[in-house]
């Protein structure tokens, strides 16, 4: 009993240790990670804005699969790459990122449009799929929300 007492607490002893290096990630990494997913949320926009202007045939699936995959980054819980103090007004941060002081400030605010564009991109995957009319009906509440924010807490470059 001892013996597996000792294991156990080896174990958890191992885990806490591990857990807690892996939230140690460094804060350049941190505004690497927010633009790989901007990315990500550009390169699925871009498909259907290529489709939209006509620069390629619309594709009912690859439509629909753009659209499910914003839908999806849209659901990613993001709190961990937004530690405060990883904006523009950080010292050693400032020139890697374009994220204003207040995305910690108005942090309701900054979960409304959140919840926006959540809202926008689920009617977005629902009639990406059907018609490019639908498609340009719908892209235009997702393209409101994410200027919303950018405006709001994305400074310019």
């Amino acid at each position: 009993m001892v013996i597996k007492n000792t294991l156990m607490s080896l174990i958890v002893s191992a885990f806490m240790l591990a857990s807690s290096a892996a939230f140690a990630v460094d804060s350049s990494e941190l505004i690497e990670a927010r633009q790989g997913l901007m990315k990500l949320y550009s390169v699925n926009m871009d498909v259907l804005g290529e489709m939209i202007r006509r620069i390629k045939p619309y594709d009912k699936k690859m439509a629909k699969d753009a659209a499910d995959n914003l839908l999806a980054l849209s659901m990613l819980k993001q709190g961990t790459l937004w530690p405060t103090g990883t904006g523009m007004a950080s010292k050693s941060l400032g020139s890697k990122t374009s994220a204003k002081p207040e995305i910690w400030i108005q942090k309701e605010k900054v979960a409304q449009k959140q919840k926006d564009l959540v809202a926008a991109l689920e009617t977005m995957s629902r009639d990406a799929g059907w018609s490019l009319r639908n498609l340009e009906d719908s892209i235009e509440a997702v393209n409101k929300a994410c200027k919303g924010c950018h405006k709001d807490f994305r400074a310019r470059k």
